[in-house]
This record gives C-alpha cells, structure tokens and sequence, in this order.
C-alpha cells in the first residue's frame, strides 16, 4: 500500500524558459525612446526676394514693349541695334589698346632697368680693377659720385636701342660707338697715364661691351675684327 504526502511549500508547475519572441519584447522595451524634433517656428520671410523671375509666357517688370507693324520699323530697330553694338565693340577696342599700351610701356621699363643695373656693376668693378692695378683703393663716395653719373646715362642708351632695334641710326650709331670704344680702351691700355686710364677706361669697357651685347651677331663680329685689325696695324698689346 503506497502513501503519497504531500511537501508543503513545492509548487507543482515549473516556470517555462523565455522563448525568442518575449527577449525581444523585453529588449524592445529596455531601450530608451528617441524625442522627435518639432518643426521650426520661424515666421515667413518679409523681405522682397533679391531677383524676381516671372513666370513664363508674362513680360517682367520695367520692360520695354515695342510693336512693330511695318518692315521698315523692323529695319530701323535692327540698324538701331547693330549701331549699339558697333559702339559698344569700338569701345572695347579702345580699352584694349589702352590697355596693351600699358602693358608695353611697363615691359620697356622693366627692360631698361634688367640692363641697366648689371651694367652699371659691371662699370663699378672696371673701376675698381682699374684703381687696383695702379695699388689704389676707390672710395665709397667715389664709386657712388660715378654710379650716379653712370646709370642714368646707361638707362637712356638702353632705352632708346631697345625700343628703336631695327632703325638705321640706331645700327650705325652702335656700330661707330663699338670700334670707337674698343679703339680707344687698347690704346688707353698701352699708351695712356694711370690718371687718364682710371679716368677713362672704365666708361669705355662697359661702352664697347654694351654695343657688342645690343648689336646684331653679323655686325657684332664686323665691329670686332675693325677693332682688331687697328690692333694689329697699330702693333699694341693687351696688356701694357
């Protein structure tokens, strides 16, 4: 004979493991709420828009309305238009040309003084090698007094060959000037005074290699053997 009692306390229905819908559920509703943003409250704009563009098929604003019943009403107008623009193209031109003249002028400027410069050291060391040779040392104001002196007249010369190249004056003149330089500067070499050679040779070095820079290569080397061939008949040395 069996006896079957009874455990006070012991619950006879065992709690069922949370299936896959309830986790989600319960994750669902652990996560936080997002606020939504309201709608912007500012007020309409006012302000005229900046450009007022009609709609199609009506005139704009301040438009000229012009009816033409006639074809020489429409020749007029087409005359009328076509002389604006002529206008309006010969100004163009003008502030074209203007402008390039600027811009010409600018370029002669600059090219004057790109030459300049360099030439007026390359004067300032003539003198200085010339004072050396003779055991002298030139003073700060007198490479200054003949930088002055210097610059302004080699400015001029540049200038006026440069923008004159092709002119027969400006040929001849360069051509006379070079053989007369190298001339002159040989002869100061061997025959002069150290006063006169370091009055006279530095302006004429830089004289003749500036003629033998801005000549043409053909009459560059013309120049050259006339220097040389007085040279030779002269029987004179480079060096004293």
């Amino acid at each position: 004979m069996a006896i079957v009692e009874e455990i006070p306390g012991a619950s006879t229905i065992r709690s069922r493991a949370p299936t896959k819908d309830n986790k989600q559920k319960g994750k669902s509703s652990a996560q936080p709420t997002i606020p939504l943003v309201h709608p912007s409250a500012l007020p309409k704009p006012t302000a005229p828009p900046l450009l007022n563009v009609p709609p199609p098929g009506t005139i704009p604003d301040g438009a000229k309305v012009h009816t033409v019943s006639s074809a020489e009403e429409i020749e007029q107008l087409q005359q009328q238009l076509e002389g604006k623009r002529g206008e309006d193209e010969a100004e163009d031109e003008d502030e074209d040309e203007e402008h390039e003249r600027e811009e010409e002028g600018n370029d002669v400027i600059f090219n004057t003084l790109i030459m300049a410069v360099p030439f007026t050291f390359l004067y300032l060391m003539l003198d200085i090698l010339v004072h050396l040779q003779y055991s002298h040392k030139a003073g700060w104001y007198l490479l200054g007094e003949h930088a002055l002196k210097a610059l302004p007249t080699l400015s001029l010369l540049i200038y006026y060959t440069n923008e004159y190249p092709t002119h027969p004056l400006t040929n001849s003149f360069l051509m006379s000037a070079s053989i007369l330089a190298g001339c002159r500067l040989v002869w100061l070499v061997n025959k002069a005074s150290w006063s006169v050679v370091t009055a006279q040779a530095p302006p004429m070095g830089t004289l003749w290699i500036l003629t033998i820079v801005q000549l043409p290569l053909g009459r560059a080397l013309l120049a050259l053997m006339c220097v040389g061939g007085w040279f030779w008949y002269a029987d004179l040395k480079f060096a004293p």
